[in-house]
């Protein structure tokens, strides 16, 4: 990667490669169920990508820049729940974000245009990821994954 636009520690999504990037050994650094979560979260966001969410959501938020932090907080909430979907369809039902950190992961910049250093910064609380990411993972369905004003058909 160059130019110095790796922001977080572990994983980024770029758009303008269409690329997901993990640094070596987050596995044997954070274990299996922590960096599956953190590479299916940018996944999701690479989701929301290719089937127009961003598309929707980038212009609502620049719009409505007044409600910028809840806005963000339903794309991430969407993300979240996408990834509890993809997690249980890899047969990973057991777990969630609350088991595999202390803190809330990814509210730092972690995904867009180069450079991602601008990308969203957003917090939502692990409480609320766990929550939106244990309802994608008990309803499996995609459908349950609208947030907000963002749909998830």
């Amino acid at each position: 990667m160059q130019g110095g636009w790796w922001q977080h520690p572990y994983v980024l999504y770029c758009t303008s490669q269409r690329r997901i990037y993990m640094r070596t050994g987050v596995v044997a650094e954070l274990g299996v169920g922590a960096a599956g979560y953190l590479l299916g979260h940018v996944y999701g966001h690479a989701a929301q990508v290719n089937y127009g969410v961003a598309d929707i959501a980038l212009p609502t938020i620049t719009k409505n820049s007044d409600r910028e932090t809840e806005l963000w907080g339903y794309v991430t909430q969407q993300v979240e729940c996408v990834l509890g979907i993809l997690n249980k369809r890899a047969g990973m039902t057991s777990g969630g974000p609350r088991d595999w950190f202390k803190r809330e992961p990814l509210a730092d910049s972690h995904w867009g245009r180069i450079p991602i250093a601008q990308g969203p910064v957003v917090s939502i609380g692990l409480s609320k990821r766990n929550t939106w990411f244990l309802k994608g993972q008990r309803l499996g369905d995609f459908n349950a994954c609208s947030s907000g004003i963002f749909p998830a058909d």
